[in-house]
């Protein structure tokens, strides 16, 4: 029997699990919370981590069901075998989230509502909604980060305005490129692991020149808007090196997809994107 290396393993557990997700999502949110002069509030950083955690796991675990272990992915697997396990976690996980909203400030509530009803429309459509409708208008990467971006980014603006904020909406624009980017390439890499278990994606709609082309653009759109925010807005350094980081990994896994294809790296290092803003934290 091969054995699996221990990077491989670790790999797995964290690309399974969403943990960059989690640890992303609160580490990217802060971010946003300082470029934009907003007071960081520790309830909405902790909640959004678990929220986007308990997500990301329900929409693998109903994956997992739906095509009841008969998947081609590890993480599809794993959810389902451990369906069980996961469940109770994911109740748990509700259960904090539940008692956190009662410590939410008032101002937070409508916009916890819009992206509670976003999060229910996806899933609606994602799973109720037929395969031949959706392929005339498909948008699920798109309205997926469009999602991701409004529940990181725009939720900081929520918060108590400082006077030194960055008022511009181009930071917002540069990480929803990022996402869009990052999203279409996760499908580029599972095409063929969709088109298997039948899962409809953009990459099982586009050629794979096409969508690696609407990557790059994607990519080199958000690199624009960075460097002219950082040359002609309020864009400072260290803010600017992190999106700079985010856009120059995603260029690394599209251009060399071959190796970041192996042991799912793609998923691993894409993830990770999230998680850098707690490099420079200490220094913002």
């Amino acid at each position: 029997m091969k054995r699996i290396s221990f990077s491989n393993r670790f790999f797995q557990f964290i690309n399974t699990y969403s943990i960059w997700v989690a640890l992303g999502s609160y580490a990217s949110h802060i971010f946003f919370c300082k470029l934009y002069g907003t007071s960081y509030n520790s309830i909405i950083a902790v909640g959004l981590a678990l929220g986007v955690w308990f997500i990301y796991t329900l929409d693998h675990l109903l994956d997992g069901l739906v095509l009841q272990g008969n998947t081609t992915t590890v993480r599809h697997k794993k959810h389902f075998d451990h369906r069980f396990y996961i469940t109770r976690l994911l109740i748990i996980v509700a259960l904090a989230l539940i008692i956190l909203s009662f410590r939410v400030p008032l101002q937070y509530y409508p916009f916890i509502g819009l992206l509670l009803f976003l999060t229910i429309l996806h899933f609606g459509i994602n799973y109720l909604v037929p395969k031949r409708v959706k392929k005339l208008l498909f948008l699920k990467e798109v309205f997926i980060a469009l999602v991701v971006s409004l529940g990181i980014a725009s939720s900081a603006l929520v918060g108590e305005l400082k006077m030194d904020g960055h008022w511009s909406s181009l930071p917002f624009c540069i990480f929803l490129s990022v996402n869009l980017a990052n999203i279409m390439l996760f499908s580029y890499f599972d095409k063929e692991a969709d088109q298997r278990s039948k899962t409809l994606s953009i990459a099982c709609i586009y050629s794979d020149l096409t969508l690696k082309g609407i990557i790059y653009v994607c990519v080199f759109l958000s690199l624009v808007l960075g460097i002219y925010e950082f040359i002609y807005g309020q864009l400072g350094f260290l803010y600017f090196l992190i999106f700079f980081l985010m856009q120059s990994t995603l260029l690394a896994i599209t251009f060399f997809s071959s190796y970041f294809q192996q042991h799912d790296r793609y998923r691993f290092f894409g993830d990770l994107i999230y998680v850098y803003p707690l490099a420079v934290m200490p220094f913002l």
